[in-house]
């Protein structure tokens, strides 16, 4: 709640500086500022004055509040959820196509219906995905105050300049193309599987069945899984589909290993580097 405060009150910010300056020139046009519209631009300062120092007061609540002691993964009863929420930005940041991604995610990675043991004590993992749409000037914003690796930046465009969607290693930051047929493709489930720490594994998964959701594109696979059953692995259409990598209850697990909780059965997933990409995902 405090985060969207503060994003309202910068905007209130922004909205009241721009009538100021425009009542400036208004009220200077003539060369001569009565009592009266004087008056009133002092108001105006004043008021921006006051917001300015609330809004200050807020920023360091909220860094406080925000401490990366809030985690991510959240032991509750017998359920441990992993909680992300995803901050989409950029040209492409369009409301029901972020909705499609974040329900790829979801529905991905919570398929394997994964239990797991800790200190004796047994949980259901459940893997929780929120999203917001913000411009780059908000974003921007949002990352200077942002201490949890909860919130993931991720920059939505058509195209970068590697050619493929990327998020850092055990980050909360990436850059994602439309190009990949985010939301239907599993690479949107494949680049957060980055961001919860996981590297792709070795590049001939032959004999291993079910490829993982970590499995690259361009990957050695029996033949079920390839672009062309029919031909043979390594030539054209005789490597990974990508739609047919799913996540599974290694990879769920590979995200719970090493958490470390706090009293209050907290952990940390990944790092908070806040990073914010350019267009080109620079």
């Amino acid at each position: 709640m405090q985060k969207e405060e503060i994003v309202k009150m910068q905007k209130e910010v922004a909205i009241l500086k721009t009538e100021l300056a425009k009542y400036q020139k208004l009220f200077a046009e003539d060369g001569h500022i009565d009592t009266d519209e004087q008056q009133k631009l002092n108001d105006m300062q004043s008021i921006i004055r006051t917001i300015v120092i609330e809004l200050d007061k807020k920023k360091k609540e909220f860094s406080i509040d925000a401490a990366p002691e809030s985690g991510i993964a959240v032991k509750n009863g017998n359920k441990l959820t992993i909680k992300s929420n995803l901050v989409f930005y950029g040209t492409k940041a369009i409301a029901d196509y972020c909705s499609n991604i974040v329900c790829e995610l979801e529905q991905m990675w919570n398929e394997p219906d994964v239990c797991v043991n800790i200190d004796d004590i047994n949980y259901k993992v459940v893997f929780e995905f929120t999203y917001q749409v913000n411009t780059v000037k908000e974003v921007t914003l949002l990352a200077q105050i942002n201490k949890t690796p909860e919130n993931n930046f991720i920059r939505l465009e058509e195209k970068n300049y590697m050619g493929r969607s990327f998020m850092f290693l055990n980050d909360n930051n990436g850059c994602w193309i439309t190009t990949d047929d985010l939301g239907q493709s599993t690479t949107a489930p494949h680049e957060m599987g980055h961001g919860y720490g996981q590297r792709h594994p070795d590049g001939d998964q032959r004999g291993k069945g079910q490829p993982g959701i970590m499995s690259a594109r361009g990957t050695l696979v029996d033949k079920e899984y390839q672009y062309n059953p029919k031909v043979k692995a390594g030539e054209k259409g005789g490597t990974l589909n990508p739609r047919k990598r799913k996540v599974t209850e290694a990879n769920v697990r590979a995200v719970v290993k090493g958490l470390k909780f706090n009293k209050d059965g907290i952990a940390n997933v990944g790092n908070a580097s806040n990073r914010i990409f350019d267009k080109w995902g620079r």
